[in-house]
């Protein structure tokens, strides 16, 4: 049975309307991560400068090593996903032939 044209069009709205949101997720989680390092980057050598730490200590250079690794890890698998998704609208909208101006319509009901 064939599916009526509108709520084609519909579903696929709808599911670029999901992605377009998963894409706005991941660029946050990327900054945030970014941040992240920045931030455990600075602290280290701000604990450093005051004497609380020793910068060449191998404690302090492996968690400042693994807490960077893990949120590389995040920012990467965090890009991915924002392209997976921006391939992923682009296919529906060849697909079903979704213009920019019935997203922003869509969107806006």
């Amino acid at each position: 049975m064939a599916q009526n044209p509108s709520k084609r069009k519909t579903r696929c709205l709808d599911e670029i309307t999901r992605l377009k949101g998963r894409r706005r997720v991941a660029v946050i989680k990327c900054a945030a991560a970014l941040a992240g390092v920045i931030v455990l980057v600075a602290g280290k050598q701000l604990l450093a400068a005051q004497g609380v730490i020793d910068p060449n200590g191998i404690a302090a250079g492996g968690v400042t090593m693994l807490c960077a690794f893990g949120l590389a890890i995040v920012g990467g698998t965090s890009s991915i996903d924002f392209t997976k998704s921006g391939k992923k609208i682009a296919e529906i909208r060849r697909s079903c032939i979704v213009t920019d101006e019935e997203i922003r319509s869509h969107r806006i009901r």
